[in-house]
């Protein structure tokens, strides 16, 4: 997460961090990386364990 500069993105990442990982135990987030497409950023999240992610998770939109 060094290469991040914005604060903002950063606080968004450590708080994605810390959901999934306070949420959802079963799954370590082995990889984030944002790519900027547009006006949207999006992130690519590797899952050691895809399978157990709620419904809600994978589908929501912003």
């Amino acid at each position: 997460m060094e290469n991040v500069k914005e604060p903002n993105l950063k606080k968004e990442i450590q708080f994605l961090s810390e959901y999934m990982n306070e949420i959802i135990p079963k799954i370590e987030i082995t990889t984030i990386k944002n790519l900027k497409a547009g006006k949207n950023l999006i992130f690519l999240i590797s899952l050691k364990n895809p399978q157990t992610l709620p419904e809600e998770i994978i589908m929501k939109e912003n």
